[in-house]
């Protein structure tokens, strides 16, 4: 769980690494992410799940910046591997590493509201807790929709945006079971392998990285 400063520290550092970047409209993203009012977007405030890891407040700006963490580890190893194996890797800049890294979630941007939920212990009764349900003002998918909210303020390369559609890999179950899917996914993967690279740091985040708050941390 983190505390108002750590949460505004987090706010910083993000802010701090996507102004490294220098695209025409970063400078009105970045105005809507730090929106006064979280009714109009609470990115630095929203959690990154309900049950999973960060599911606690300020948990998706942690996340983001987690992914952007284990990705600057792992492009480094991909190069290195595939010039052991004789082959030219793909050439991936820190500017992509930043845009896709920081904001391949930005879909779980007014996604969850604070909700109180009921649970049981092991003896049988039953206790209430703080928690989050889904409330998805804009079903427009996941990875696509994380695409569609950076483009209405800029513009994305075809590789941020292929890593940024298709991060979620075989986590996706459209991926796995309808043909059309699953046949972009491959391509995808195979042809940007920023999408693979983004899909590993965002597992590396999510399952060594950030803390899961359990019921019995939050209960009321």
């Amino acid at each position: 769980m983190l505390d108002n400063n750590q949460i505004e520290k987090n706010k910083q550092e993000f802010l701090s690494e996507i102004n490294k970047v220098s695209r025409p409209g970063l400078d009105k993203l970045v105005e809507w992410l730090c929106s006064e009012d979280p009714k109009d977007c609470d990115f630095f405030i929203a959690p990154s799940s309900t049950m999973y890891h960060g599911n606690y407040k300020g948990g998706l700006c942690e996340h983001s910046l987690n992914v952007l963490k284990c990705l600057r580890e792992l492009v480094p190893m991909y190069q290195k591997l595939m010039v052991s194996r004789g082959k030219s890797p793909v050439k991936i800049t820190d500017e992509e590493m930043i845009v896709t890294a920081l904001l391949h979630d930005l879909c779980k941007i007014q996604f969850y509201i604070p909700q109180v939920k009921s649970a049981k212990k092991e003896d049988g009764t039953w206790f209430k807790y703080d928690g989050w349900d889904i409330n998805d003002r804009f079903p427009f998918g996941h990875g696509e929709k994380s695409c569609f909210l950076v483009q209405r303020f800029m513009m994305l390369t075809g590789i941020e945006a292929l890593a940024i559609r298709w991060h979620m890999g075989f986590a996706e179950i459209s991926n796995q079971l309808d043909y059309t899917h699953k046949s972009a996914f491959n391509k995808a993967w195979d042809i940007c392998p920023l999408a693979f690279l983004l899909h590993e740091a965002d597992s590396m985040a999510s399952f060594l990285l950030e803390d899961k708050i359990s019921p019995e941390v939050t209960k009321i």
